[in-house]
């Protein structure tokens, strides 16, 4: 009996040891989804320039619209992934 409270006390306590970081992983998270986010639709910015320059036109070096579509998805998953958050991560007042 006492094996098995000593194991349900360390369980116990690796959940709430895992909770407890919760909080930063989140945050962190809702970062690299922001930075994510701003590099990919840079880069369609990027394509949809250089798709308009002659450069692309004469070297025939445009992409296809199965990659762009697949970005243009990429940044709609990840702007979901952030209003799972809802909001910007409240900054700690010290």
């Amino acid at each position: 009996l006492v094996d098995v409270a000593l194991r349900a006390s360390c369980e116990v306590n690796n959940i709430l040891d895992a909770y407890k970081a919760t909080e930063h992983d989140v945050e962190a998270l809702w970062y690299v989804l922001r930075d994510v986010e701003a590099n990919v639709r840079n880069l369609l910015r990027y394509i949809a320039e250089f798709k308009k320059s002659k450069y692309a036109v004469e070297n025939f070096e445009i992409l296809s619209e199965t990659v762009t579509g697949f970005l243009t998805g990429f940044v709609d998953v990840i702007l979901a992934l952030r209003r799972l958050f809802l909001s910007k991560p409240a900054e700690k007042v010290k």
